[in-house]
């Protein structure tokens, strides 16, 4: 078993390393042969029936196929060939079929990859935390408004288009978006950690009361004078309330 997933690991970084090769144009005939092939499939299907698309786009192949069959066969009956060998002897030879082992394989990686997307969406749909709920709301209302501007083939035409140009774009530019994307981090950061500190001091400072407005006096010397000024008998405001007197100390 583990041998098993041992091939099957080599098979997928193999697959991967293709996939990077074609993205990255390392060999742009057959990055372009199948960019171009792919987006005329697209672009088709943009304008008629997918059924149309797929019948029409076999047999083309098929035309193709039979043709380049025909040619080569007459080709090696012209020049008399002894062995009349099949063009397509390569393909034909080539094994196709998916091993058990290797379907068991991707089968429990598809599971658990599912398992892992039913639990996200129970904890989204079911409000598990309210933050991340309203940004799934928000996204699918953004979502809605790009399909109302936007077809949906339209959009997968974009994407793959992307696909192709962003990883050889990124790949060219790479030192200078490695450094933008280093600044708006630590700038993100660093606004993220100045809220904390300001939510932090605004839980630690009391709020104000009326009665820390004033400051009751405390300097006797003032309040002598104030005394005498004022005199017996005086029906002001400070005299009713001698005993706090909102005159802030010097």
């Amino acid at each position: 078993m583990p041998l098993m997933e041992g091939q099957v690991a080599d098979n997928s970084n193999s697959l991967f390393i293709e996939l990077e090769n074609l993205l990255l144009w390392r060999n742009w005939q057959k990055s372009a042969i199948i960019f171009m092939g792919i987006l005329l499939i697209l672009v088709d299907v943009v304008y008629h029936s997918i059924i149309s698309v797929v019948s029409m786009t076999c047999i083309t192949m098929l035309l193709i196929s039979i043709g380049y069959r025909c040619f080569d066969h007459f080709m090696q009956s012209w020049n008399k060939t002894d062995s009349m060998e099949h063009p397509y002897r390569c393909y034909l030879e080539m094994d196709f079929s998916i091993s058990r082992e290797k379907a068991i394989y991707l089968v429990c990686l598809i599971v658990d990859n599912l398992n892992i997307l039913l639990i996200k969406c129970r904890s989204l749909f079911f409000v598990e935390n309210i933050w991340d709920s309203c940004k799934l709301l928000l996204a699918l209302c953004g979502i809605n408004l790009l399909g109302d501007c936007f077809n949906g083939l339209t959009l997968l035409v974009l994407a793959y288009i992307m696909i192709f140009t962003l990883p050889k774009l990124y790949e060219w530019n790479k030192d200078i978006v490695d450094r933008q994307l280093e600044k708006f981090l630590l700038l993100q950061s660093n606004d993220s950690q100045l809220i904390e500190e300001n939510l932090a001091e605004e839980a630690v400072i009391e709020p104000t009361t009326e009665q820390n407005l004033y400051k009751v006096c405390d300097n006797m010397e003032l309040f002598e004078l104030l005394v005498e000024e004022h005199g017996d008998g005086c029906c002001c405001r400070d005299c009713q309330d001698i005993d706090a007197i909102p005159i802030e100390a010097h």
